[in-house]
């Protein structure tokens, strides 16, 4: 226990250290070889650059009507400017520089709060991730509202989760979640998702959840297993005792939303004198903006023809593919399970049944909602422009890539359950079975250990110990404290359904209003999604490490007979964990930033209408 603590000690400040370094020299490195090589503003940047530039010059009421978010951002540069004295292009694309670092230490703040019981390497790396995210770390190197954007709605969220740890009763965090939210809004109108609905669905979950009766707890209940009495058992339970149906993502099923749903709902309304006080900022954040719409006349400021709000539905598609896309390191073990017909939880593959639903449902979508905005096909500068002809080039391409959003749509939600790995045994079985059915057409036979099979002994009694052993085990576990499970998700680390109701409603609704495809609007939704993604090592161990074993568990362990893992098995071990994980998707982060950076710098072209102009790629 003591060598645990000396190792989360020692390591908290390297690891932290470890990875804004490694932030801050490669968006320097991008910064450099932007400014060498663009050194005028580019695209958006001439309307940006020339708006700080008249606020630097003290010119707070000349407004570009070509600009459609507020002036967060240039205020921001003009009091930039009167500490630095520099107002040139150079010195404010270096904000976004300096923004990004900030979305680094702020990450790490925020992981800490969700997952108190992660390693400080997966914090440190984790954090550097995201503020690697292609999409993301593109715009540190220019003059755009994005990073600086992102950073202040992270301490918003931060903020928040300080906020929910003291109960929603300080005036401070009050205080905190206004100005910083405020503040955010100052920068683009679209975070009024992110910091007033978003932490208001949260802030609703979180009184309901903590509103229980006593010490009585949700895993304490005895929930029913037929579907429709459980719906009543929800209500009555919610409305006697004040305990939520809150289900971990990867146990849910498809009916556990509406569950969840209905018993947030009653005990919020149960308890509204609590949820009042706990949403009061961000009811007055949502009042403020709504004041806004009305005297601005629309929610954008300037060229309002082309951003009208407009019912988007195929947006929340995109975001699917988009996710997978750029974390498909992080789904590796949810992507195996799926594709060898493994269960590595209770929660598998929905019901054939619902699956043809769910593609009918989004097929429907997809044939009266795609929507393609004008400057989507007319601009070949940016990636969604190829990605649509390639949609739109054929009237049933659209249709294929139906059981696309579905199953990435799958895939994503239940990453966010975590990959629950055991001990021993059970991780061998798993892990044996992937590699057997991987290779095999026979996907019925079950995996027996090898000392199972030498035993002789029958499948009857064979199940009949394997029940024992389980009961054994967990009778073992509530007894044993968190730190001495090895590689399991422990405390707060699962994430909850409600989570999943919060995050998917706030993205929908950020999304299907915008009639324009930008990756850039999946930003937040992507990095809200990746800061909940739980991790199987623990705080006080990783994957590779336990605590220290008594001479009765050592004995017992080498009496046992165990199998020499194959190459295999050994390679989908390191695949499930998280150093593997992060370490894949540092390196896909940073092949699509060298990839798409050397189209923007070295991979330039010309239009026919503005000549001996450089037009060059980017999102």
């Amino acid at each position: 226990m003591e060598r645990n603590r000396e190792t989360d000690g020692g390591s908290k400040l390297p690891f932290v250290l470890l990875g804004a370094a490694a932030v801050g020299v490669a968006s320097s490195f991008w910064f450099s070889l932007v400014k060498d090589t663009v050194p005028e503003p580019y695209l958006d940047e001439v309307f940006h650059v020339g708006q700080a530039q008249r606020y630097c010059a003290g010119d707070f009421f000349n407004w570009d009507p070509k600009i459609t978010t507020p002036p967060g951002l240039y205020i921001f540069s003009y009091a930039f400017h009167k500490v630095i004295g520099g107002c040139d292009i150079t010195s404010l694309r270096s904000i976004n520089t300096g923004a990004l670092l900030a979305a680094y230490f702020i990450s790490t703040w925020i992981l800490k709060s969700l997952h108190p019981t992660w390693n400080k390497r997966n914090l440190g790396h984790t954090a550097a991730n995201i503020a690697l995210f292609p999409p993301l770390f593109f715009f540190s190197g220019l003059y755009y509202t994005d990073v600086a954007s992102v950073a202040f709605v992270l301490l918003a969220y931060y903020r928040f989760l300080k906020s929910r740890e003291r109960g929603f009763g300080n005036g401070f965090d009050v205080l905190g979640a206004i100005v910083f939210g405020l503040i955010a809004l100052a920068f683009r109108q679209t975070n009024f998702f992110w910091v007033a609905v978003f932490p208001a669905g949260l802030a609703v979950v979180g009184v309901a959840t903590n509103a229980g009766v006593g010490q009585e707890k949700e895993d304490e209940v005895e929930w029913d297993g037929d579907i429709s009495l459980r719906f009543e058992q929800i209500f009555k339970v919610a409305k006697e005792k004040g305990v939520v149906y809150d289900p971990k993502v990867e146990n849910a099923l498809a009916e556990d939303y509406a569950m969840t749903a209905l018993s947030i709902a009653v005990i919020a309304v149960l308890k509204l004198q609590r949820v009042i006080p706990a949403v009061f900022p961000y009811t007055f954040l949502i009042a403020s903006f709504g004041g806004f719409v009305f005297w601005n006349g629309g929610v954008v400021l300037g060229d309002k023809s082309n951003h009208e709000v407009t019912l988007h539905i195929s947006q929340m598609l995109y975001l699917w593919p988009y996710i997978l896309f750029f974390s498909f390191p992080i789904t590796i073990p949810k992507v195996l399970s799926i594709l060898t017909g493994t269960r590595q939880t209770p929660t598998s593959l929905p019901r054939l049944i619902a699956m043809a639903i769910v593609s009918f449902y989004v097929a429907v979508i997809v044939y009266t909602n795609t929507i393609v905005h004008p400057f989507t096909l007319a601009d070949n500068r940016h990636y969604v422009f190829y990605v649509f002809r390639i949609l739109m080039g054929n009237p049933a391409m659209k249709y294929v890539a139906v059981p696309v959003y579905v199953v990435c749509g799958y895939i994503a939600i239940q990453t966010l359950g975590g990959y629950s790995t055991s001990k021993g045994e059970e991780k061998r079985k798993f892990n044996n079975a992937i590699a057997s059915r991987l290779f095999s057409f026979d996907k019925s036979t079950p995996v027996v250990p090898e000392r199972q099979v030498e035993s002789g002994r029958s499948k009857k009694q064979i199940k009949r110990e394997e029940r024992e052993k389980k009961r054994i085990e967990e009778e073992k576990e509530k007894t044993e404290e968190p730190e001495a499970l090895e590689v399991q998700h422990v405390g707060n680390d699962s994430t909850k359904v409600s989570f999943v109701i919060v995050w998917v409603i706030t993205t929908a609704l950020s999304l299907v209003t915008a009639p324009l495809v930008e990756p850039r609007y999946c930003i937040l939704p992507w990095i809200m999604w990746r800061l909940h993604v739980p991790s199987t090592e623990m705080k006080g161990g990783s994957s590779a490490e336990s605590k220290e074993e008594s001479p009765a568990e050592k004995k017992e362990e080498s009496e046992e007979v165990v199998p020499e893992d194959g190459l295999l098995q050994r390679w989908l071990r390191v695949l499930q964990e998280d150093s593997t994980r992060l370490a894949l998707e540092t390196l896909w982060f940073c092949a699509v930033n060298a990839g798409t950076g050397y189209l923007f710098l070295e991979r330039g072209f010309s239009w026919e209408q503005e000549p001996g102009k450089v037009q060059r790629f980017m999102w």
